[in-house]
């Protein structure tokens, strides 16, 4: 007769104790809101940014600038500012203009009391000079000019002392002696026969070593050497009458 064997006595399996999780913070409704949930569980992702821009490998080249684009923003600039300096300028009120300031003349009549005794010489008009190619035209021309300019002329002896040209008709020296009574204004008388002498002396090229001004008077006469250089620069308007009639050296 068998005997039956007890069965072995069943082993106790222990289970460690459940953990339990600690309370976290409590959070905002919104916060709550913004997890998802699924099947009651909450879970928490990391929350990332709206955009990220790819990082850039160092190795890899920098873009170039056209220079067409960077000089087409320069012109557009200065045209932008240009715009508002123009608008501004036109926005600005009218100033009032500038008083106009007297200049003073080179000479005034203290100085120099014979300018306006050169002006009324220099506006009688004479025109060009006359054609001289004989003997005795020199002295016809000049005694003409000398009676416009107000001269009593007694006589003009202006003997051409050299001709040049091909048919030797073109005067080339002279000398000349102007005799005249006076009316006053020796000044004026003086400043006409040097500003004659002057004239024909840059018509023709003449080469004048004398310019003689005789005076005659009911006490005789009375001569006068004046220099035929400063006639020619008095006839161009170089120097004017009070150096044109200082006697000759």
């Amino acid at each position: 007769m068998s005997t039956a064997r007890p069965a072995p006595p069943a082993s106790v399996v222990h289970l460690p104790p459940p953990r339990i999780p600690a309370p976290s913070a409590p959070q905002s409704p919104s916060a709550e809101r913004s997890l998802p949930r699924e099947a009651g569980v909450l879970f928490d992702f990391p929350e990332r940014g709206r955009s990220r821009a790819p990082p850039v490998a160092m190795n890899e080249p920098l873009p170039l600038v056209r220079p067409g684009r960077v000089i087409a923003m320069i012109l557009a600039g200065v045209g932008v500012l240009g715009g508002l300096w123009a608008a501004a300028e036109l926005s600005r009120p009218p100033s009032d203009p500038i008083p106009a300031v007297s200049r003073p003349s080179r000479a005034s009549a203290a100085e120099d009391p014979l300018k306006e005794t050169e002006r009324r010489l220099r506006a009688i008009p004479l025109g060009d000079a006359r054609p001289v190619s004989a003997p005795g035209q020199l002295e016809d021309a000049m005694t003409i000019e000398l009676q416009k300019l107000g001269v009593r002329v007694v006589r003009v002896r202006a003997p051409v002392t050299r001709w040049t040209g091909r048919k030797d008709d073109d005067p080339a020296a002279a000398d000349v002696h102007v005799t005249f009574r006076s009316d006053g204004d020796l000044d004026a008388e003086l400043g006409a026969i040097q500003l004659v002498v002057g004239r024909y002396k840059l018509a023709y090229t003449l080469d004048v070593p004398v310019v003689e001004a005789i005076l005659e008077d009911d006490e005789g006469e009375r001569a006068t050497q004046l220099d035929a250089e400063r006639a020619q620069r008095f006839a161009q308007g170089r120097i004017g009458l009070s150096e044109a009639v200082k006697p000759g050296a």
